[in-house]
This record gives C-alpha cells, sequence and structure tokens, in this order.
C-alpha cells in the first residue's frame, strides 16, 4: 500500500494543479496558485483512471509484469473475514463502559447515539467500538458477554447549512487568532535608537503608564484564574461546621468508624 500511494503521489498527484507539495515562489505561494483546483469529481474520475492504468497496463521493472497479472498468478488462497469479525477486530475501543439511557448512548460531549433496537434496554451496561474519524456511527457490544447489539447512529445531526456556518466560523476565529498572534509579536519586538559612538543604548517606542497597566493587568488576571484553587488559602480560624472541599468524603468516613 506505502508502494502504491508513493507511486500515485510521484506519478499522478504532483502533475495535478496546485499539488500541495508542488514548487513554490520566494512569497511562499505555490507557482500555480492561481490555477483553478480540481472538483472533487473530477479528481476521483483522473485517479480511476490511474489505477486502471497501474494494474492493467504498467509493468513493474522486477517482475515485467502487471499488478494484474502478477494477483492473477498467484494461487495463495483468500479467506473472506465475516463482517461480525470485522466488528471486533478491526475497530477502535476505549474501554469505557456506558449506560444506555433515555436519550441512547453517550459518547463524547453532548453526543448521543440511538438505534431502535435500544427500546427496552434503558440501564443495560455496553462497549462500543468505532471507525476513527468517521463519528456519525458506534457500534455496540454487551459489556458483560461481549455480544454484538447493533448499530447506532449519532442522534441530533446539524443540517449542512448549520456545518458549513461552523466551518466559516471556525475560518473567522482562526484568523483572528492569528492576527492577534502577529500583533503580539510586533508589539513584543524592541527597537533602538541608532548610535554614532559607543553609549548605552536607547530604547524607542514609549508607552503610557495606563497602557502598560492594562496589559499587565490582564496578564494578571488569566494568571490567577489559571492557578486558582477551590480551597481557602488558609483554614486558621474557619468555623469547625465548614465543609472543605475534598473533607466530605473522609468525614463521613471517620464518623463511620466513630459510631462502631
Amino acid at each position: 500500500m506505502e508502494t502504491l500511494n508513493g507511486a500515485a503521489e510521484r506519478m499522478l498527484f504532483a502533475d495535478l494543479p496546485r499539488y500541495t507539495h508542488g514548487q513554490r515562489l520566494l512569497n511562499g505561494k505555490l507557482v500555480d496558485s492561481d490555477q483553478p483546483a480540481l472538483p472533487f469529481t473530477s479528481f476521483v474520475t483522473i485517479l480511476l483512471e490511474w489505477v486502471q492504468w497501474w494494474n492493467t497496463e504498467h509493468r513493474l521493472s522486477g517482475t515485467g509484469k502487471t499488478p494484474a497479472e502478477s494477483w492473477q498468478e498467484d494461487l495463495t488462497p483468500i479467506d473472506w473475514v465475516p463482517a461480525e469479525d470485522l466488528r471486533m477486530f478491526t475497530l477502535e475501543e476505549d474501554g469505557r463502559i456506558r449506560k444506555i439511557t433515555t436519550k441512547g448512548i453517550q459518547k463524547g460531549r453532548g453526543r448521543f447515539y440511538t438505534a431502535a433496537w435500544m427500546t427496552g434496554r434503558a440501564g443495560d451496561s455496553v462497549k462500543v467500538r468505532y471507525m476513527p474519524h468517521h463519528d456519525d456511527q458506534i457500534e455496540v457490544f454487551d459489556a458483560r458477554t461481549g455480544r454484538y447489539l447493533g448499530s447506532a447512529e449519532l442522534s441530533d445531526k446539524a443540517s449542512p447549512a448549520e456545518i458549513e456556518e461552523m466551518k466559516q466560523a471556525r475560518a473567522r476565529r482562526s484568523q483572528q487568532l492569528r492576527a492577534d498572534l502577529k500583533a503580539a509579536e510586533k508589539q513584543r519586538r524592541e527597537r533602538y535608537a541608532a548610535v554614532s559612538n559607543a553609549q548605552q543604548p536607547e530604547r524607542l517606542g514609549s508607552v503610557t503608564e495606563a497602557e502598560a497597566q492594562a496589559e499587565t493587568g490582564s496578564l494578571d488576571d488569566d494568571e490567577m484564574a489559571r492557578i486558582a484553587t477551590k480551597r481557602p488559602l488558609t483554614t486558621d480560624g474557619l468555623p469547625s461546621t465548614w465543609v472543605l472541599p475534598g473533607t466530605a468524603k473522609r468525614r463521613r468516613q471517620q464518623n463511620k468508624h466513630g459510631g462502631q
């Protein structure tokens, strides 16, 4: 597979317009960046034609045969694997045990998967398997026996219009972050006045007290939020009736042992 992918990249993709790894100008842009990109359907058509040529016409230097001829002459038996086995051995699993709820099976934050076969199974413990990067469907198994129960689809899917709007929002946010980073880097540079004799450097760029306090103050707020703790800085003088974070369980255990 690696050989085939490498051959396709060298012999086909490199000649297509706007090839990602193609030759670039001094400004970093592709030499043919003004050329329109291929529509996806056209790309697939060209790729399938190339695959047909590779398999039936292109002869490998090592054997002098086409890949199709080598395939036909290879008498190694091929065993077809049942789909049930593929579900068990080829999909990823995170090892977590989940519960079937009235909303379905939760996988990820706010993402629920549902199926008709879940009716009457609320409370059952299950494990899920899934294909990487294909999060619209999962395969569900009994957590205790490992028996395959069925597939489940992502509920409350976003519409194509909503997905496009989300992509545009992400693009705008990414552009803003890059602009902020560029501005911060520009402000970080220090410039010094030119000199004609040996003397201490004179920093250019005056800053008012208000400007300095505004920037350092925002950084202080961010740092304090990052290191903030839910516990009091000191427990001295606090009423004994207060329950501090992380101590409730320990207090219940102490009371339990004390009552025995």
